[in-house]
């Protein structure tokens, strides 16, 4: 008799405290494809905000399956800003496990004159050289606009501040639907992952 399909048997969510977001930041600053991207903002005039509340993003969603099976999703952010600027700019990390699978996209982004509806995105190739990106923020706009109503729609375009500052208040005001598309946009449709957060292709 075949085994029974994976389903979603429950999600657990931890937004880690500003502490632990600053010590897990450092420790992903280390790797190749994401000092890249730092580098590459840095020599456009950005700084990163190291302090306060509007410094850090980070979430991290477990999710498990009826026969015990896992997968986790963590999304670690730093904001960036510019002296003089209205621009708006992040590096991030998400990563998805689950067993020995493991998917890693490192990116930034950049709203010019503070627009996060006009988001640029780049992300790393494979020999850590900075690329444009089309990917993940407009994946996770789409989730939204396919999946989230209400107060999550108007969220993309009238939440503000930092990067970070803005993920929180989209996060706020989306709840688990705006968790499940980071995830989701994340996964990229792969078939370790897609039974917990579904398929989003970004």
């Amino acid at each position: 008799m075949p085994a029974p399909k994976e389903f979603l048997a429950s999600v657990v969510t931890d937004f880690p405290a500003a502490a632990a977001l600053k010590s897990r930041a450092a420790t992903l600053d280390r790797e190749l494809g994401r000092k890249a991207l730092m580098d590459r903002l840095v020599g456009a005039g950005f700084r990163p905000v190291a302090t306060g509340k509007d410094a850090y993003f980070g979430v991290t969603n477990k999710y498990t399956a009826n026969n015990g099976k896992k997968v986790t999703v963590e999304c670690v952010m730093q904001s960036y800003r510019k002296t003089g600027s209205r621009d708006a700019a992040a590096v991030g990390t998400v990563t998805v496990k689950a067993d020995q699978e493991t998917e890693t996209y490192r990116f930034s982004l950049v709203a010019p004159d503070g627009d996060f509806d006009r988001m640029v995105e780049h992300t790393v190739d494979k020999n850590n050289k900075v690329r444009p990106a089309h990917s993940w923020f407009s994946c996770i706009k789409n989730c939204f606009k396919k999946k989230c109503v209400g107060a999550c729609l108007t969220a993309l375009t009238t939440c503000s501040g930092t990067v970070a500052a803005y993920f929180w208040c989209v996060v706020a005001r989306c709840g688990g639907c705006g968790l499940g598309c980071l995830g989701c946009c994340a996964c990229d449709c792969r078939w370790w992952c897609k039974w917990a957060i579904g398929c989003c292709d970004r």
